[in-house]
C-alpha cells in the first residue's frame, strides 16, 4: 500500500472582530472606585517617617494626595548607599636610628594625614542599623558594622575589630568618625567621612507599590475575564437563536482558536456548537465536525460519521470542498467509515485535483503512476 499525503490542507479559522474588543475600553465601562480607596505610604526623611496618602482616582491610578507628619518615633526600614570623601591621620612608628640619644628623640610614632573616598550601605530596619564601609587611595579599607540610630545619629561597631563609626545619617549624608585612641602598643587614628547619598530604597514603599501593582494586575484580569464571560453569553444568546456565524465563533473559542485569554480549551462544547453549526448545513462547520469524529476531538472517534458528513461538505461550493474530497479520497484507500476501494480513491482525487488542491494532486501521481 502506498504512503499518501494525509495532511496539508491549511484550513485556518480566523476570529471575528468581535474578539479584538480593547480590555482598556471595557474597563474604562465600570463603576468608579470609592473615593475611599486610599492608602498610606511612609517616605523617609531622615531617621524619621513622613506618611503620603495615596488614593485611586477615577481612572484607576493611585495619586498623592496630601501628606501629614508621621507619627512620633516612626522609623524608616530600607537601605541608603552614600558615597564621598574621607580625610584624617594615621600614627606610623619611626625607624629607630642606632645611637642612643637618635632612638630617644626620634623613636615615637608619627601622624601621617591620609585621604581617599569611602562608599557605605547602611540597612535599617527599625532602631537596627548594619552596614559596609569601603574605603580607597590613601588606605584600603573593609569594615561591616552593626550597631543602632536614634534621633538620626548612627551608632556603629565593627564586630571583628572593635572599631566605632559614629555619626549624623540620614536621607542626604553621612558624617561620621572613626576614631582609634592610642593605648599600649596599638597606634591611633582618626578618619572624618562626609558622604552623599547616592540612592536610597524604601523597603515600605517598594511593598506597597508591588501591592498595588498585584492589586492593578488582578483587577485587569478580572475585568478581561468579565469582558470574555459577557462576550461568550452574548454569543450563546445569539447562537440559541440560530445565528451561525456566532455558533462558529463558539466552537472556535472552546477549541482554543481565538485571542481569548481565560476560556478553557473544551472539545466538547466546541464539538456541539459545530453540531447546531452543521444542522444549518453551514460548510466549515460540516468539515471541522467530520475531522472531530475523524481524530476524536470532544466526540467520540467515528469513521463512518465522519464519512458521512465529508460525504455531505464534498457537494457544496465552498473553500472547503476540495478538502472534503480530499478526505474522502483517503477514507476509500484506507477503508476508514466505508469499504476500502482503491478505484474510488482515485476518483474523489482526481476531483479535488481538478479544484487545483495540490494534496489531491500528489496522492493522484502516486497512485495512478
Amino acid at each position: 500500500m502506498l504512503s499518501l499525503v494525509v495532511r496539508g490542507l491549511a484550513i485556518l479559522f480566523v476570529a471575528p472582530a468581535l474578539f479584538l474588543v480593547d480590555v482598556a475600553a471595557a474597563q474604562s465601562t465600570s463603576a468608579p472606585p470609592a473615593q475611599e480607596d486610599c492608602r498610606v505610604v511612609r517616605k523617609f526623611k531622615g531617621n524619621q517617617s513622613i506618611e503620603t496618602q495615596i488614593c485611586r482616582g477615577a481612572d484607576g491610578v493611585f495619586r498623592e494626595i496630601e501628606r501629614t507628619p508621621g507619627a512620633s518615633g516612626a522609623t524608616f526600614r530600607g537601605q541608603i548607599f552614600y558615597q564621598g570623601p574621607y580625610s584624617g591621620w594615621v600614627e606610623t612608628q619611626q625607624r629607630r636610628s642606632p645611637g642612643l640619644l637618635t632612638s630617644i628623640f626620634s623613636g615615637g610614632p608619627k601622624k601621617t594625614d591620609i585621604d581617599g573616598e569611602a562608599s557605605l550601605r547602611l540597612d535599617f530596619s527599625g532602631n537596627t542599623v548594619k552596614g559596609q564601609l569601603d574605603g580607597s587611595g590613601g588606605r584600603r579599607f573593609r569594615y561591616t558594622f552593626t550597631g543602632v540610630v536614634r534621633d538620626g545619629k548612627c551608632e556603629l561597631t565593627d564586630q571583628r575589630t572593635g572599631i566605632q563609626l559614629n555619626g549624623d545619617c540620614s536621607a542626604d549624608g553621612f558624617t561620621g568618625v572613626i576614631s582609634v585612641e592610642r593605648s599600649g602598643n596599638r597606634l591611633g587614628s582618626r578618619f572624618v567621612f562626609n558622604l552623599e547619598a547616592s540612592r536610597l530604597v524604601d523597603l515600605d514603599e517598594r511593598e506597597f507599590d508591588r501591592a498595588v501593582e498585584r492589586e492593578e494586575r488582578t483587577n485587569r484580569i478580572a475585568a478581561e475575564r468579565d469582558r470574555e464571560n459577557e462576550l461568550i453569553a452574548q454569543l450563546v444568546r445569539e447562537a440559541e437563536s440560530g445565528d451561525v456565524e456566532s455558533m462558529r465563533s463558539l466552537a472556535a473559542i472552546y477549541g482554543g482558536q481565538t485571542d481569548l485569554k481565560y476560556v478553557r480549551r473544551d472539545y466538547a462544547k466546541r464539538a456541539r456548537w459545530l453540531s447546531m453549526a452543521a444542522g444549518k448545513n453551514d460548510q466549515q462547520s460540516i468539515y471541522l465536525l467530520a475531522e472531530a469524529y475523524r481524530e476524536a476531538k470532544g466526540v467520540r472517534r467515528d469513521y463512518s460519521q465522519a464519512f458521512g458528513l465529508f460525504s455531505r461538505c464534498s457537494q457544496g461550493k465552498s473553500d472547503f470542498t476540495g478538502a472534503c474530497i480530499f478526505h474522502l479520497g483517503l477514507a476509500y484507500y484506507y477503508g476508514q467509515g466505508v469499504a476500502q476501494s482503491e478505484a474510488r480513491s482515485i476518483e474523489q482525487f482526481r476531483r479535488c485535483a481538478n479544484l487545483g488542491v495540490e494534496p489531491c494532486q500528489s496522492n493522484l501521481r502516486k497512485l495512478t503512476s
